[in-house]
């Protein structure tokens, strides 16, 4: 089989890496070159790599970066890997958004901060490699074909609503084909999905929320799952219709999940519905135990982070020492969600006779206060609050999620080194889970 490229930019697959000892290494492939063909295929991204190099025989051509054309015949075993690793997942661009959602998040950035900040991502392959998630608005149908040909699944969608016109406000961008059209199509190609719904209140809850959940909710096994997250907004939002999610109207969303769950339990065997930790923190109403989630199919989406937290913690406490012996004060840099989450397992923590914990929830001056979550927080804002503190002999623990990946830089290209030398504190980056705070605290021992 040899694909045929329907799109305008030629991909380019550069390489990364290549692994020491590996058939790539062997044959003399290098960091800069690049991929051109393999059996004939130009590869489009790394789906299409992984597909065509786990033939047992492959004719194999690249370009070294003095522009060096080479070719290879290489016989393996079925499934072997080449060994080589690419700078990016896809070779000819990411799939970008044509949408201007009420509430897009990229949106409501401040300007002139790095570019990768502002990509709005609405790739199928994204959403299949990495549980991205994803609209529909932007395939074409040579993307349907290949979805449901080479079995892309699962995928993440974001519905949002599946009344046409209430979609068209939310999305800013008009479906070409209704997107439960879309839906059923992909389910009858037997593409397995999770979905998402960005709550506005009183514009997609209500009576609109009941319509789409029992929408998706007959598309059958197609679904493994849908979630609710509450619409985010920052002081840089300029939709005037839009609004964060009061108490009460929180309160009603979790009721109607509730509702919603029993009928799922019953008929389907499974909860299906689930709203994110947020609309809890809204509610102020207990986290649900860990059998409710149902092997957390949600969590990257916020659902079940704080109780996978606290379940996690509750496995590995064991292995703290019963007693510390140090002069350092432990202070753990949070979010104002995280403060929430982290209050109980501060309060355990602080029972351990010679160990000082506490929390420093930071308050989001980047992004405005209404931003809670830890992830977003930025260098600035945490340098203002170490600043507040006490003087003292401190280790203030920062949770890897604040970085960008693979650097040491925060959202806003504060570096870790920075805080430390305008600070003159310690500070360490931990894992953002319950094991990784375990590890460095159990260190201090």
């Amino acid at each position: 089989m040899v694909i045929k490229l329907r799109g305008k930019r030629k991909p380019i697959a550069l390489v990364e890496d290549v692994l020491r000892h590996s058939i790539a290494d062997k044959i003399g492939i290098k960091s800069g070159d690049i991929i051109n063909k393999i059996n004939g295929n130009v590869l489009r991204d790394i789906i299409d790599y992984q597909y065509f190099s786990a033939d047992g025989e492959l004719d194999l051509e690249w370009e070294t970066m003095e522009g060096k054309v080479h070719t290879a015949f290489i016989t393996k075993d079925d499934d072997e890997d080449l060994g080589i690793r690419f700078t990016a997942a896809v070779f000819d661009g990411i799939q970008s958004c044509r949408n201007h959602c009420i509430f897009c998040f990229v949106d409501q950035m401040p300007k002139k901060h790095r570019k990768s900040l502002y990509v709005k991502d609405d790739d199928y392959r994204m959403s299949f490699l990495y549980g991205n998630y994803i609209t529909l608005t932007n395939l074409r149908e040579e993307d349907y074909e290949r979805i449901i040909a080479e079995r892309l699944s699962p995928l993440y969608i974001s519905i949002h609503a599946v009344d046409a016109r209430l979609r068209e406000k939310l999305l800013g961008h008009p479906d070409e084909t209704p997107i439960l059209e879309n839906l059923q199509r992909l389910a009858a190609g037997r593409i397995s999905m999770h979905g998402q719904i960005v709550l506005c209140p009183g514009m997609n809850d209500g009576e609109a929320l009941e319509e789409t959940i029992t929408a998706i909710a007959g598309l059958g096994d197609a679904f493994s799952s849908l979630a609710l997250v509450p619409v985010g907004l920052t002081r840089y939002q300029k939709e005037p219709t839009l609004r964060l999610y009061r108490r009460e109207e929180a309160q009603a969303v979790l009721a109607a999940v509730e509702r919603w769950q029993r009928k799922f339990l019953e008929e389907r065997g499974s909860r299906f519905l689930y709203a994110s930790d947020e609309f809890y923190l809204f509610a102020e109403k207990e986290i649900p135990p860990e059998e409710e989630y149902e092997g957390y199919p949600q969590i990257e989406n916020g659902v079940g982070l704080i109780r996978q937290f606290w379940e996690d913690f509750d496995y590995e406490k064991e292995n703290l020492p019963h007693s510390f012996h140090t002069d350092r004060s432990i202070r753990l840099i949070s979010g104002i969600d995280g403060e929430k989450a982290l209050r109980k397992i501060v309060a355990e923590l602080k029972k351990k006779p010679g160990l000082d914990i506490e929390i420093v929830p930071v308050k989001n001056d980047f992004f405005g206060e209404t931003v809670t979550v830890t992830g977003l927080l930025t260098g600035e804002d945490i340098i203002e609050a170490i600043k507040q503190e006490p003087k003292g002999k401190r280790l203030y623990l920062l949770p890897d999620v604040l970085l960008k990946h693979g650097e040491n830089l925060l959202l806003d290209d504060v570096s870790v080194e920075e805080i430390r030398e305008r600070t003159g504190c310690e500070i360490k980056v931990v894992a953002a889970d319950a094991l990784g705070l375990i590890d460095q605290i159990s260190s201090l021992g």
